[in-house]
């Protein structure tokens, strides 16, 4: 056996992967590399872990010159779950469940939560064998780390020109049971504009399947007027195309020239079980 696949069947046995955690204590004794920020918050705060977020493949992988780092990120203790930090809602803070042993705790990954070690400490370490992650809760976990690394981000000049009072009002009245997620396509799409040049802008608003037929029905007239009301009321932006679809209805060439209009610019209805957009839906 190679000294790679000596490596590599090691982690393997040991069940090591993406999602799996490392107790706080066992990491400040035997990771040499952590940051002293997050010793800190190791030091000071009890019942925090470390979960692993690499992909599997790379966390088991037999040669450390190859992938010599290992990504994570620091769970801390909670007392409850705020549903505006759930389902990838606020992309600073996600707040989820675990299951420990027997009973069910409830944890928050920040912003300052993601640090990264010299992968190789594993071979001294045992991930926590009594810590359920189940899928589910992983998927929604996963996707609100990509979403902190490829969120679309909108020119600033675009930004200012947004009425931030009216924006945050302008699907206030719609539930995200039905209201699933806002794109928008932007011309020029990176360019910091002057004043006196415009912006054209497309809206495609998507809509649950389920609720698809009642909320066209019902709302599709008021919301499309909304949206020419909104966009009216701006200097410098051009509203030139807005519309509706049920998700099922949403193809990739739709989408491909838009981005996901983040759900902090928007103000749906406060709904812990409400349906994330699409690309978020864990």
């Amino acid at each position: 056996m190679s000294e790679e696949d000596d490596v590599r069947s090691k982690l393997l046995a040991a069940g090591w992967k993406q999602g799996t955690c490392i107790d706080a204590q066992e990491a400040l004794q035997k990771i040499p590399d952590i940051h002293e920020y997050h010793k800190n918050i190791l030091k000071s705060t009890n019942g925090c872990l470390l979960i692993v977020t690499l992909y599997d493949c790379a966390v088991i992988n037999g040669s450390f010159e190859k992938e010599p780092l290992l990504s994570y990120v620091i769970a801390s203790p909670i007392d409850s779950i705020n549903p505006n930090n759930i389902l990838s809602k606020n992309s600073r803070t996600l707040h989820f469940n675990l299951g420990i042993g027997d009973t069910e705790r409830y944890f928050e990954v920040n912003a300052g939560s993601f640090g990264v070690i010299c992968r190789k400490a594993l071979l001294t370490l045992l991930p926590l064998a009594n810590i359920t992650f189940d899928e589910k809760t992983k998927r929604a976990f996963l996707k609100w780390i990509q979403r902190r690394i490829t969120q679309a981000t909108f020119p600033d000049n675009f930004d200012r020109r947004l009425n931030k009072n009216k924006r945050s009002k302008l699907f206030d009245k719609y539930d995200d049971k039905n209201v699933t997620g806002v794109y928008l396509r932007l011309s020029p799409r990176h360019a910091e504009l002057p004043e006196s040049e415009v912006y054209d802008a497309s809206i495609i608003v998507a809509v649950s399947d389920s609720e698809a037929r009642k909320f066209m029905k019902e709302n599709e007239a008021a919301l499309l007027m909304q949206l020419d009301s909104f966009f009216n009321s701006l200097t410098g932006i051009n509203l030139i195309e807005k519309q509706i679809f049920a998700e099922g209805q949403l193809t990739l060439s739709l989408l491909r020239d838009y981005d996901l209009w983040s759900p902090e610019y928007n103000s749906f209805k406060s709904n812990p079980e409400g349906i994330p957009p699409v690309d978020l839906d864990g």
